[in-house]
């Protein structure tokens, strides 16, 4: 009998156990997941970016299922099909856009659902969704080169152009060469774009600072942007009145080597003149340097005073009778 009670013990041990075995199996597992209405959708993307299996599905943020398996799309070439499992609530539509991205600089990857449009069907389960493949990290380090060659090749045409400038080449020549100098700032403002839209795609939504970089570096590029279409609008105004200047100038040259090859004989008489004014004014010089006095009394033949007594008598300067 004690040993029918010490089996019945052990069974009572073994059976609580096991239920509390299979209850934390359903508590930290997702078996429950069995039993829920799940929706199944099929996404086509061009390059899967290393996504496996079981990977989390978001919907606009939020967590709505996850990947349930990833093959090579039957009937379409190059094209990679990954199966995934979401909420029915989650109203995943035909314009909605569909992305491979990572849970930080160097996360997990996650397939991130936009909803779409209000106005476009929703899918139902078993449809096909065409997905935006990412960028990849090579392809952002190969554009990136290949942006530094052209930066590279900026910086030298610059140099060429102040050396141009420092040795005296011609306005043309240098106005031309500062044109290209603008064109070439253009396109690698243009270049940059992708760049900062494939960093955003690689980084996700995870890394917060990266993305605050990115988001700085993008004001900055904008900021850029319309400082060279303000400099390049300032330039071509100034290199206008600049051609137009010398325009007039090369005129107004024209029309004085005109005038000074008419009148050419005028010229030489009046310099002529003038010399002859000029003797004629050293002369004076030298006479009134030699009698002075003949600016202040006249030369009439009346004396000027003898002494002080007369100049206190008359009280003036003027003429003088004779003594």
């Amino acid at each position: 009998m004690q040993v029918f009670r010490s089996e019945i013990k052990v069974g009572l041990l073994v059976l609580v156990s096991f239920i509390l075995f299979v209850i934390g199996i359903f508590v930290v597992s997702d078996v429950r997941s069995l039993w829920d209405k799940k929706k199944t959708l099929t996404i086509l993307f061009q390059y899967a970016d290393g996504i496996t299996a079981g990977s989390p599905v978001w919907y606009a943020g939020f967590e709505v299922g996850g990947v349930k398996e990833i093959r090579l799309a039957p009937g379409v070439a190059d094209r990679i099909a990954i199966t995934v499992k979401v909420s029915p609530d989650a109203r995943v539509r035909k314009d909605s856009r569909a992305e491979i991205r990572s849970l930080g600089m160097m996360g997990a990857k996650y397939v991130e659902i936009s909803p779409g449009s209000p106005d476009s069907p929703v899918l139902a389960s078993g449809d096909t969704l065409e997905g935006k493949s990412p960028a990849s990290l090579s392809e952002i380090i190969e554009t990136g080169g290949k942006v530094a060659s052209g930066l590279v090749d900026l910086v030298q045409n610059a140099k060429e152009l102040i050396f141009e400038v420092r040795n005296d080449y011609t306005v043309k020549d240098t106005i031309q060469n500062a044109n290209t100098l603008i064109d070439q700032l253009k396109e690698r403002t243009a270049d940059l774009r992708p760049i900062m839209e494939n960093v955003r795609k690689v980084s996700g939504e995870g890394g917060h600072e990266l993305v605050s970089l990115i988001k700085e570096v993008r004001a900055t590029n904008v900021s850029v942007a319309k400082k060279l279409g303000s400099i390049e609008t300032e330039l071509n105004k100034t290199l206008g009145q600049a051609g137009r200047g010398l325009s007039e100038a090369d005129e107004t040259i024209k029309g004085v080597h005109s005038i000074i090859s008419s009148n050419q004989d005028n010229i030489a008489s009046i310099l002529d003149h003038l010399n002859e004014t000029s003797q004629h004014l050293d002369a004076l010089s030298e006479d009134l340097r030699l009698h002075p006095w003949k600016v202040v009394w006249k030369a009439d033949g009346k004396l000027e005073p003898a002494n002080a007594e007369e100049w206190r008598e008359k009280g003036r300067i003027g003429p003088y009778g004779e003594k």
